[in-house]
């Protein structure tokens, strides 16, 4: 088979893929604490500037989606390509705690402008049927820049240092904003798929469906569907903390060297490249009857994790991040369809954005209760005692 069949090289998606492949070519990932400490930032001011961004996320977020909806999906997505060069660029450049506390606030207005965009832009132009398989894919696309950026960091740092490591992700950030630049406009689409038909005093009700804050507000918090698929996914985001801050204690924990962990990064991101295929399975017996089966699978590798103590712990850690990311894309879709039902497609980033706030939420949370846990295991067994409910719970909901 060829790759084109396997990655459907569609015209207007070629774009999306690579602008995805270059975004994710951090070269400096493995020392990114490194990056703020060779300018004289302390870990504990590391941990301010991390309470600066995610301030702001949670304060801007929803007003950025409100944007969105005004200006298109394509024009909010390349701001968010700008705002994330500006950002790459202050790490080369350097500076004192007010030039990172200054980056800090980029990179959050970035997050704010690309949250609900990205899957409302990707919804529009691919539509319903094809959502979950072009998302899947940009992911892969993500994975496997991510892969090459994390075997090229060794002869990378040894030959050009941080300052190179910083050079080459900017470099590489630019080409993605090159890219962008070429996204399909999204309102080509939207008008294509509706206005065959339509009279001009038609297009006018049609801008009119951009609803105010407090009504769109009032539409969300009133459906059923929304509130269900909200207190869902708002802890989706906690596998990710696990993964990205936890494994390397669980490793130790079990008197495990830590160089394996950059075994499993690799490990892991190669099964990862399998989702699309998982997904076009999983997709057959329909998104919500798939959810309970997939969150029950989550809770299980949490709960093996928790009470492994030697080297078996491995084999779940490495199916961990494929296993949570696959109800993601399907709860991206869900979200989609009941925001079309709801006859809110003008409003898609606002509302995305609003759902996304509980993610938030949940996030500071999480990591204030984690500060507070004797050690990982118990962590690691609470989060999958909550995936347990969820799975429960996506039983009764989507039954």
């Amino acid at each position: 088979m060829s790759l084109t069949k396997v990655f459907h090289f569609e015209k207007k998606a070629q774009p999306l893929y690579l602008a995805c492949f270059f975004n994710s070519l951090v070269f400096f990932a493995p020392v990114a604490l490194l990056v703020r400490t060779r300018c004289g930032i302390t870990t504990n001011q590391f941990f301010i500037l991390q309470a600066i961004s995610a301030l702001t996320i949670f304060a801007l977020e929803i007003p950025c989606g409100f944007i969105t909806d005004r200006i298109g999906y394509k024009k909010s997505m390349i701001i968010t390509q700008v705002l994330l060069c500006a950002f790459r660029l202050q790490f080369l450049l350097g500076g004192n705690f007010f030039c990172f506390a200054l980056s800090s606030i980029i990179e959050a207005f970035s997050i704010c402008f690309e949250s609900g965009t990205l899957d409302a832009y990707y919804y529009t132009i691919f539509g319903e049927d094809g959502f979950v398989k072009h998302t899947s894919i940009a992911g892969n696309f993500a994975t496997v820049a991510f892969i090459i950026s994390t075997i090229a960091f060794v002869p990378l740092n040894q030959r050009f240092g941080i300052t190179g490591l910083l050079f080459w992700t900017f470099a590489s950030h630019i080409v993605a904003l090159c890219f962008a630049l070429l996204y399909p406009d999204d309102k080509k689409f939207r008008t294509e798929q509706t206005s065959i038909e339509q009279t001009s005093t038609e297009e006018k009700n049609e801008e009119k469906k951009l609803l105010a804050p407090k009504a769109l507000f009032k539409k969300v918090f009133t459906s059923p569907a929304l509130i269900a698929v909200f207190l869902v996914s708002s802890f989706m985001s906690l596998g990710s903390y696990i993964v990205n801050f936890f494994f390397i204690v669980k490793l130790e924990e079990c008197g495990i060297n830590e160089n394996w962990i950059s075994a499993i990064i690799l490990g892991y991101s190669a099964l990862l490249l399998s989702s699309p295929l998982i997904l076009k399975k999983v997709k057959t017996f329909g998104s919500k009857k798939a959810l309970p089966f997939l969150f029950a699978l989550v809770a299980l590798l949490l709960f093996a994790i928790s009470f492994s103590k030697n080297i078996l712990v491995v084999i779940p850690m490495l199916l961990l991040p494929l296993a949570k990311s696959l109800p993601s894309y399907l709860l991206s879709e869900i979200e989609n369809k009941i925001i079309d039902n709801l006859d809110l497609g003008d409003n898609r980033a606002s509302v995305l954005s609003v759902l996304s706030q509980g993610a938030n939420l949940c996030d500071v949370v999480f990591l204030f209760l984690a500060a507070a846990v004797p050690n990982v295991s118990l962590l690691f067994l609470s989060t999958a005692t909550l995936f347990a409910v969820l799975t429960i719970g996506s039983f009764i909901l989507y039954k």
